[in-house]
C-alpha cells in the first residue's frame, strides 16, 4: 500500500496486517542533470515494485529526497532515523532502500535494514527495458524482504 493522504483510512483500517515499511531516500547529486533527476524518480519505482509484490503486507512511505553535499551524512542520517523510530512503533520491520552506499552502511551500523540499488539504467524513464529493469531490481527488494522477515 501506497503511503498518500486519502488512503490515511484504508491504512488504519489495515494496520492489523501491514508490518513492514519500505522508506526510499534518494541522494541526489548537484549540479542538476538527466541523472539527477532520473535518480529519485529509480529510486522510487524499484520501491513500488516490490510493495506491489508484498500488498497487503507492506506500506510504501513516501521517498526523502535529500542533496549530497560533503556533510549531507550528517543531517540525512538523523532525520531518516527519527523517521525510523515514529515507524518502528507500528511496524516491527522497516527497510530503507538508497541509492547512497555511505548512508546504507551508517544505517547498518545503527541495526537497520538498508538496501542500496543498482545505478539508474541508460534507458529512458518512459521504455520498456526501463521498467523491466525495475521489475528485476524491485524482485532483489523482495528477496531482502523475505529473508529480513525470516
Amino acid at each position: 500500500m501506497r503511503w498518500k493522504v486519502e488512503d490515511m483510512k484504508k491504512i488504519l483500517d489495515m494496520q492489523d496486517y501491514i508490518d513492514t515499511v519500505i522508506y526510499p531516500v534518494c541522494v541526489s547529486h548537484v549540479p542538476w542533470d538527466k541523472k539527477s533527476i532520473a535518480e529519485p524518480f529509480w529510486v522510487e519505482k524499484v520501491s513500488a515494485a516490490a510493495e506491489q509484490q508484498l500488498t497487503g503486507r507492506v506500506l510504501l512511505f513516501q521517498t526523502l529526497s535529500a542533496v549530497w553535499h560533503d556533510q549531507y551524512i550528517d543531517t540525512t542520517f538523523p532525520y531518516v532515523m527519527q523517521n525510523l523510530e515514529a515507524l518502528r512503533g507500528g511496524f516491527p520491520y522497516c527497510l530503507v532502500v538508497t541509492n547512497a552506499e555511505e548512508l546504507a552502511a551508517k544505517l547498518r551500523e545503527a541495526n537497520v535494514e538498508a538496501y542500496v540499488v543498482r545505478a539508474v539504467p541508460e534507458a529512458a524513464v518512459q521504455s520498456k527495458n526501463f521498467l523491466e529493469k525495475s521489475l528485476v531490481e524491485g524482485n532483489r527488494i523482495v528477496q531482502k524482504i523475505i529473508s529480513v522477515w525470516n
